[in-house]
């Protein structure tokens, strides 16, 4: 199943949001369904920097959040799981 998410996120990705605001903060008030996805975007930004602890704890907090219907909540298992590997 393809997900297509809005622009803020993609926007959090090139480093500023249609406010011109700058920084990971941006993934928790863009994510599209809520703080599973924030807290997994978030992560993304830290692992994509090298960052591999802060992107641990981000995709921690993503399934501490118990949306498992969510699919950040997966995501973040796996990166987790990748981490670890």
């Amino acid at each position: 199943v393809m997900h297509f998410y809005s622009g803020a996120p993609m926007h959090f990705y090139s480093g500023v949001d249609i406010r011109g605001d700058i920084g990971p903060g941006l993934a928790i008030t863009a994510a599209p369904d809520g703080e599973a996805d924030g807290h997994f975007f978030v992560g993304e930004f830290h692992l994509l920097g090298g960052n591999r602890q802060a992107a641990a704890e981000q995709f921690r907090r993503a399934i501490e959040s118990g949306d498992e219907s969510s699919h950040a909540f997966d995501c973040a298992r796996a990166e987790l799981e990748r981490l670890a590997g």
